[in-house]
């Protein structure tokens, strides 16, 4: 059984980021603001998932904006650390463009816990209540496992689920 993310996919996305006071020390590399690209990253994301809240994650500092160069930010969506990689496809006349992407699928952990509980009403369990982690979102990259707990009819046992794509589908594991 497979269920598509309601929480919308791995982001990609391009920005143009203006540089201010970005020359190193040496004058040799441009540097950017991380928390000005950390704030493009939180805002790429709620509009590919705008039901989540996303807090402003981080970026390394320092990093010298070179084209081609990449570092990884993180944002926080729906209680989940995501990670991103933000890409520097062009610098000039004090403007970079940067392209952000995910190799992780950003889901709703509701969906998770709706094909849990399904597969356990079909195994004739009543009433079953099941959970999938503690956050509103589950974070993770094809292949990756996530186990869910089942309560049900006076019994309790783990389900696996591995997220199938950066859409986030999943099937349970057999």
């Amino acid at each position: 059984m497979r269920l598509p993310s309601r929480a919308g996919a791995g982001l990609a996305c391009l920005v143009a980021l203006t540089l201010s006071a970005c020359s190193a020390d040496d004058g040799t590399a441009e540097r950017y603001d991380a928390d000005e690209v950390a704030g493009q990253v939180a805002d790429a994301q709620r509009e590919v998932a705008p039901q989540f809240d996303v807090e402003r994650g981080s970026c390394p500092e320092g990093e010298e904006l070179a084209q081609g160069a990449s570092f990884d930010c993180t944002v926080v969506v729906g209680g989940a650390e995501a990670t991103y990689t933000v890409t520097v496809e062009s610098v000039s006349d004090g403007e970079a463009e940067l392209a952000f992407t995910s190799d992780e699928a950003v889901m709703s952990a509701a969906g998770a816990t709706d094909l849990v509980e399904e597969d356990a009403e079909e195994r004739g369990y009543d009433e079953a209540n099941a959970s999938c982690g503690e956050t509103e979102v589950l974070v993770g990259e094809p292949g990756d496992v996530i186990t869910c707990t089942v309560a049900a009819d006076g019994e309790q046992y783990d389900v696996d689920v591995e997220i199938l794509d950066l859409d986030g589908a999943i099937q349970l594991v057999t």
